[in-house]
């Protein structure tokens, strides 16, 4: 029963076209510039994406169903995108399991955590962590020709060492890409941070308003 279809930019959340649905399609024509990670809502302003894909120069179909989601055919790109990101929902699903029973553990113990299970919980948080950071990476190094590692570091910067992310994207060909500009404005603001690096001028009223 959706009445209309929108596609975002994932960069700036700005509509680049929407389409009206009838029987159940909706079919969008025009130009951007590829390759480019884009989402689809069925609400304006977005608020909750029905799918993320990556838009190159294959021709794709994305089927949406209301129990199993949104599923993208025709691109072998989104197709390993998503075998990535069906990784990565492992790992969420499986630090929300943990945390449900670290609650149950608290609830049976006063409404505290005993402290065993505490370092246990942490040390399983941990190794989740390090799965989730290996997953990027090990993509990283494979994906390095394509987009996919733009939206990785979109999505996971605050996993990564961002020396290590520096680092990579010096040979990477889509650098510059829209949707890594907030990644790079936060390495440049580490670098300004940085001990030894130039103070930066700035200029502000004094106590007299001059």
């Amino acid at each position: 029963n959706v009445e209309k279809v929108y596609l975002c930019a994932t960069a700036t959340g700005d509509v680049l076209d929407s389409a009206v649905c009838e029987n159940g399609k909706a079919v969008m024509t025009g130009s951007v510039e590829l390759p480019t990670f884009v989402l689809l809502s069925t609400e304006n302003p977005i608020k909750v994406p029905i799918a993320e894909l990556i838009l190159d120069e294959t021709p794709i179909e994305v089927v949406c169903d209301s129990v199993a989601g949104c599923e993208v055919k025709g691109s072998e790109l989104n197709e390993q995108y998503r075998e990535i990101m069906k990784r990565m929902a492992d790992f969420a699903k499986q630090e929300g399991e943990m945390m449900m029973n670290a609650q149950k553990v608290a609830m049976e113990n006063g409404g505290r955590l005993p402290d065993s299970a505490s370092v246990q919980l942490q040390n399983d948080y941990y190794a989740l962590q390090d799965g989730r950071r290996s997953v990027v990476y090990n993509a990283l190094a494979a994906h390095k020709d394509d987009i996919i590692p733009a939206g990785l570091i979109k999505r996971y910067n605050s996993l990564l060492d961002m020396e290590e992310v520096e680092t990579f994207l010096n040979a990477y060909k889509y650098r510059e890409h829209a949707v890594l500009e907030s990644v790079n404005k936060y390495i440049q603001a580490l670098k300004n941070k940085n001990v030894g690096a130039m103070f930066t001028d700035f200029e502000m009223n004094d106590m007299d308003g001059t």
